[in-house]
C-alpha cells in the first residue's frame, strides 16, 4: 500500500489541553471492546502518576502512545454505533471527530480521573460527553457525569463505577488535591498520534497495539491476524470482521452480566475451543501444511494451542486457499454469534418469565442452569450452535425450547427417534441398582434378612419400622418416575443435558454423525437421540461412568423436581453468582471423609466386616452426599460425626429441603438409638445410618436414570 507523505499527525501534549480542553469529540468505534480496566491495572495507573508526582511534580509525565482517526462528520457516522451516533446528530459540523484506534482503556480511566478532580466542566460538549463510549457503556458513562444514580448491569458497567470510587477515594486521601490537579492536568502527557487520511490502515493500527496493563485474549489475537490477513490479501472482509467482533464483545458482556459465564475471559475462551470444534467438522485443517503442529489440533485442544494453528493455517496457505480460511473462521463466528445472542434473549425471559420444565411441571431455568450449573464441554455447545443454524436456514423454529415429539413417527416418516420405550422395570434391573434393590426388599420382610446389617437391625423393633417407612417413601417416589420415561417431549436442550451427563464427558470424543457433519437437522438429531439412547440402555453408560464432576446438577434437578422447591429454588441459584467467586453450593458427605481419629477405626472395621469394601471409597456413593450452602459448612459441618452434621443442618436452616429431610431422618434414628440406649458409636448405629442412606442412594440413582 503506497501512503504519501503527511497521512499522520504526531506529537507529544498533554492529555487534558489534547483530549477535553478543545472542542472536540471522541468516538469508540463499535468493533472495539468495553471498559475491562479492574484493580490491578488501575493500582499501576495510580502508582505511576502518584510516584512520578511525588518525585518531581515539575517534570511531565509520560502515559504511553493514543492513537485516532480524524474524520469528518459523515465518515465517522459509519465507524460508530447507530444508537450512541444519534445523540450527536445535531452538534454542530465544525467540531472535531475523532475515533479511537487504541488507548481506550487509559482515554476512559483519565476522562474519569478529570471527572472526579474538576467535575464535568470541559468534559461535556452541548450537554453530550466529549467522550463516546459504546452503545453498551454510554447511557453508564452519562448518568456519572449526570450526577444519577443508576445500578451498573453489566461488568462493564461495575468496573467505570469501581474506577470512579476508586479514583474519588484516592484523591480525598490526598493532602495537596490542588496541586496534584495542576499536576495532572499541565504534566501528564501522551504521544498522540493521528491519522488524517488513509483510514484504511486504522484497524492494522489497531491489532498491532494492546493497551496498556491488560493483556490481549485469544479472541483478540484471532482478530488480529484475520485483520492482517484480510488486509494483506486486500479481501473485503475487513468491515463484516470488525462489526461482528463488536457485537461478539457485547453478547459476552451482556452474557456474562446475567451470569451465564463467571467472566468474559473464560466465555471467550470457550468461543474459541466451540469455533475449532467446528471448523474441525469443516475439514478447516491440513496436517500437510500444519507438519509439527498437527498434534495441536485434537478435539480437547486448550484456547492458546487452537489461536497458534489457525495461525499456522493461515500463514502459510497460498492466497485463494487464505481467503477460504478466513470466511470459513468469519462464518462460524458468524453462527456463533447468533446463537448466543440467541442464548441471551432467552435467558432475560427466563429470568423475567419463568419457565416450567417437561418433566414435573415446576420452575425451571434452562439456559443458566444448563450454561452455569452444568457447563457443558465444547461439543455440547458447538451442537446447538449448530442445531441453532440450521433450524434457522431451513425456516425451522429456532426456539431451542421447543418440544420435540419422541413418538411422532407422522411427521418424521423414518421414526427419526425410535427409542425403546422404558420403564421401571427396567431401571430397577440396571447393574448398580439391583443388587441394591433387591438388598433393600428384605427390608419390608418379617424373616430374618440374608443381609448382615439388615439382620442386625431385625432385632429392634422401633429401629427396623423406622427404616421400613423410609424405603417405603423412596419406593413410593420411585414410582412416582415413571412420569418422566412415560413423557413423550423434549426440548433440543433437555437433549443436550442428557447427552452431556451420560456421554459427551472430558476426554471423550464427539458422536459420530456430528463430526460427519449431517446437513439435515432430523438426521442430526435422530442420530444424537438413538446414540444417547443405545448408550444408556444397551451399555449402561450413565450408571456405570456417571461421575463426582456431574453429582451437583443431578441433586440440584433432585431439589427442583423431587421436592418442587420453587420458593427457594432462585435463592439457591443466587448462591452460585457470589461475587467472590467461591463454590458456594457444595457437595456434602453425610459421613464424612476424614472422620475423627476417635471413630475412623470403627467405621473402617464395620465398612469392611459388612461387605468387604473399604469406607474411603463408600464415602464416594451418591446416596452418601448431599447439598449444602459454603458458609454452613466451613468451620461447621466439615467432618463431623453424621449425627452432629444433621443437628448443624437443621440448626443452620439449610435452604436445601433434600438436606433438611435427611437431617430429620438422621436425628429421629438418633432419638431411636437414646431411647433404646444403643451407643451413638455402635456397630447398630452405623449400620441404621448406612442403610438409611443405602435407600437414599437407591432413590437417587433411579431419579438419575430416569430424568437422564
Amino acid at each position: 500500500m503506497n501512503i504519501n507523505e503527511g497521512f499522520m499527525d504526531a506529537t507529544i501534549a498533554p492529555m487534558w489541553q489534547n483530549l477535553f480542553q478543545s472542542e472536540s469529540i471522541y468516538f469508540l468505534p463499535k468493533y472495539q471492546r468495553l471498559y475491562s480496566w479492574e484493580k490491578t491495572q488501575l493500582d499501576d495507573f495510580w502508582h505511576d502518576i502518584r510516584d512520578a508526582y511525588a518525585q518531581n511534580s515539575e517534570l511531565p509525565y509520560l502515559l504511553g502512545t493514543l492513537y485516532f482517526a480524524k474524520m469528518d462528520f459523515a465518515k465517522i457516522k459509519q465507524e460508530v454505533n447507530a444508537e450512541v451516533w444519534s445523540h450527536y446528530e445535531n452538534v454542530g459540523t465544525d467540531t472535531q471527530h475523532y475515533l479511537i484506534i487504541d488507548g481506550q482503556q487509559r482515554i476512559t480511566t483519565f476522562f474519569l480521573l478529570q471527572l472526579v478532580l474538576s467535575g464535568k466542566k470541559n468534559l461535556l460538549y452541548e450537554q453530550r460527553p466529549k467522550l463516546a463510549l459504546g452503545r453498551v457503556d454510554f447511557e453508564f458513562l452519562k448518568s456519572l457525569l449526570e450526577n444519577r444514580s443508576v445500578s451498573p448491569l453489566t461488568k462493564s458497567h461495575k468496573n467505570i463505577k469501581f474506577t470512579y470510587d476508586y479514583l474519588k477515594e484516592k484523591i480525598a486521601n490526598l493532602d495537596e488535591q490542588e496541586k496534584f490537579r495542576s499536576y495532572i492536568q499541565q504534566n501528564l502527557q501522551a504521544v498522540f498520534i493521528t491519522l488524517v487520511s488513509h483510514h484504511e490502515i486504522a484497524t492494522m493500527l489497531f491489532v498491532s497495539q494492546t493497551d496498556r496493563g491488560k493483556r490481549l485474549t485469544v479472541l483478540d489475537k484471532l482478530k488480529s491476524s484475520l485483520m492482517f490477513y484480510t488486509q494483506k490479501i486486500e479481501m473485503d472482509r475487513s468491515s463484516e470482521i470488525d462489526n461482528l467482533y463488536g457485537e461478539l464483545y457485547e453478547v459476552t458482556e451482556y452474557c456474562v452480566s446475567l451470569n451465564l459465564y463467571k467472566n468474559s475471559s473464560k466465555m471467550e475462551s470457550e468461543i474459541v475451543r466451540i469455533l475449532h470444534v467446528l471448523l474441525k467438522k469443516k475439514s478447516f485443517y491440513d496436517t500437510k501444511i500444519l507438519g509439527d503442529m498437527k498434534s495441536h489440533i485434537g478435539w480437547e485442544a486448550g484456547a492458546d494451542r487452537i489461536y497458534d494453528v489457525i495461525s499456522v493455517m493461515l500463514r502459510n496457505t497460498k492466497t485463494k486457499e487464505k481467503k477460504e480460511c478466513i470466511e470459513s473462521i468469519y462464518t462460524t463466528l458468524v453462527d456463533i454469534n447468533s446463537f448466543l445472542k440467541y442464548v441471551y434473549r432467552i435467558r432475560v425471559h427466563e429470568r423475567e418469565n419463568q419457565f416450567l420444565d417437561p418433566y414435573a411441571n415446576v420452575v425451571w431455568y434452562p439456559y443458566f442452569q444448563l450454561f452455569r450449573l452444568l457447563n457443558p464441554t465444547r461439543f455440547s455447545k458447538a451442537l446447538l450452535v449448530e442445531l441453532f443454524s440450521k433450524l434457522q436456514s431451513k425456516d425451522h423454529s429456532s426456539n431451542l425450547l421447543h418440544f420435540i415429539d419422541i413418538e411422532d413417527t407422522n411427521t418424521h416418516s423414518d421414526s427419526i427417534f425410535a427409542v425403546t420405550k422404558r420403564n421401571l422395570v427396567d431401571v430397577l434391573q440396571k447393574e448398580r441398582i439391583k443388587a441394591k434393590y433387591l438388598k433393600l426388599q428384605t427390608l419390608l420382610s418379617d424373616t430374618t434378612s440374608e443381609y448382615y446389617d439388615i439382620a442386625q437391625i431385625q432385632q429392634y423393633d422401633a429401629l427396623f419400622a423406622i427404616l421400613q417407612k423410609k424405603l417405603n417413601r423412596s419406593l413410593q417416589r420411585i414410582n412416582s418416575f415413571q412420569d418422566y420415561l412415560d413423557n413423550r417431549y423434549i426440548s433440543i436442550i433437555n437433549l443436550v443435558e442428557k447427552i452431556e451427563m451420560s456421554i459427551w464427558k472430558s476426554g471423550k470424543r464427539p458422536i459420530g454423525s456430528f463430526i460427519k457433519n449431517e446437513n439435515d437437522v432430523d438426521s442430526l438429531l435422530k442420530h444424537t437421540m438413538n446414540f444417547m439412547y443405545k448408550y444408556k440402555d444397551d451399555h449402561n453408560y450413565l450408571l456405570r461412568d456417571f461421575g463426582f464432576s456431574n453429582i451437583k446438577y443431578l441433586l440440584l434437578e433432585y431439589e427442583r423436581i423431587v421436592y418442587r422447591n420453587s420458593n427457594n429454588y432462585q435463592k439457591i441459584l443466587d448462591l452460585e453468582v457470589e461475587i467472590d467467586d467461591n463454590v458456594t453450593i457444595q457437595r456434602e458427605h453425610i459421613y464424612p471423609v476424614t472422620p475423627d481419629d476417635k471413630i475412623a477405626s470403627k467405621l473402617k472395621e464395620i465398612w469392611y466386616d459388612n461387605k468387604k469394601e473399604r469406607y474411603e471409597n463408600w464415602i464416594w456413593k451418591i446416596g452418601n452426599i448431599t447439598l449444602l450452602e459454603h458458609n454452613i459448612n466451613i468451620g461447621n459441618a466439615s467432618n463431623k460425626t453424621i449425627w452432629e452434621k444433621a443437628s448443624i443442618y437443621k440448626k443452620k436452616e439449610s435452604l436445601f429441603l433434600q438436606t433438611q429431610e435427611l437431617a430429620d431422618d438422621i436425628l429421629e434414628l438418633k432419638d431411636i438409638f437414646d431411647a433404646l440406649g444403643i451407643e451413638e458409636n455402635s456397630s447398630v448405629s452405623h449400620y441404621a445410618y448406612k442403610l438409611l442412606l443405602e435407600i437414599r442412594e437407591l432413590e437417587l440413582l433411579s431419579f438419575l436414570y430416569c430424568r437422564f
